[in-house]
């Protein structure tokens, strides 16, 4: 997944920030599931990460729930920033999915 090229955090007016997410978590008992959504907002400082809590894709007739809080901003050239999101998601029909995913899609608010 690409990034379209956003400004970096000093051209931003004082305010908050999200990200999308959407990505595969691990496969576990012989399926995967998709962890799609948008963190909650955060301040727009250099130093900051965001929390996120969502419901996995149904699949092999069930979900999981997830939550976590994303790990530091990583800055690129020309393309804004990202965070790492990893986690566990609940234990639910006797098993748990890893996930490993990073955001995307800065949006301003």
């Amino acid at each position: 997944m690409r990034c379209k090229p956003k400004p970096h955090y000093e051209d931003w007016d004082c305010g908050f920030h999200t990200h999308d997410y959407h990505f595969e978590s691990g496969l576990s008992e012989g399926h995967r599931h998709i962890l799609s959504g948008q963190t909650e907002p955060s301040v727009n400082k250099r130093d900051h990460a965001h929390r996120y809590a969502g419901v996995t894709s149904f699949n092999d007739n069930h979900v999981h729930y997830y939550c976590g809080c994303t790990g530091p901003a990583v800055y690129r050239p020309g393309c804004g920033h990202y965070h790492c999101m990893e986690g566990t998601t609940t234990c639910d029909d006797g098993h748990v999915h890893r996930y490993e995913g990073k955001t995307c899609n800065t949006i301003k608010l």
